[in-house]
């Protein structure tokens, strides 16, 4: 093999080795942004079920049958745990290891509750409430960046524009005027 065939694959198999991790992370935090995203509603999906006197195996089933998408899919994962012979608390720690931080207020909340037999409604509240606030500052932030976002496209579409609508007429018009 030549030098720079060598070289060449040697770059090649550099850069994919410096994109893959990148594209990694970038799954995780897609991923996490999904799941804090659907916390809300979640959230208010399980209060529902258990301020109308449902057990938390309802609130779960109900997560695996109605909630959003990366919850469902776990819940039903945990369901399936729960009905293989783990039992809710299990099933329950696992979801709460699945969910990850952004929902795990309420894997905690629905595990204490299985436990130890409390009531978990007011919690709930007050953690749906939360997680609204988060996602109403989450949107305010991003509202904020959108114009510093948007000031590359409109300086390049925008200013070339207006030299060749203004500018060049006007200079086209002064030239033809110019006699030498």
């Amino acid at each position: 093999m030549s030098p720079s065939v060598l070289l060449l694959l040697t770059a090649a198999v550099a850069s994919a080795a410096a994109v893959v991790p990148v594209r990694r992370r970038q799954r995780r935090r897609v991923a996490a942004q999904a799941l804090s995203a659907a916390a809300p509603a979640a959230l208010d999906l399980c209060a529902v079920v258990l301020g109308a006197g449902g057990t938390i195996g309802d609130a779960v089933a109900a997560l695996a049958a109605a909630g959003p998408e990366p919850v469902r899919t776990v819940a039903g994962r945990s369901l399936a745990r729960a009905a293989a012979g783990d039992g809710l608390d299990l099933a329950l720690r696992w979801l709460q290891a699945e969910l990850g931080p952004a929902l795990q207020p309420l894997s905690g909340a629905l595990l204490l509750a299985q436990q130890q037999g409390g009531p978990v409604g007011l919690t709930l509240a007050r953690l749906a409430a939360e997680a609204s606030a988060g996602r109403r500052r989450l949107g305010e932030i991003r509202a904020r960046r959108l114009p510093v976002t948007l000031l590359v496209p409109l300086v390049t579409c925008s200013l070339p524009a207006v030299i060749v609508g203004a500018v060049v007429p006007l200079a086209v018009v002064a030239f033809r005027q110019i006699r030498l």
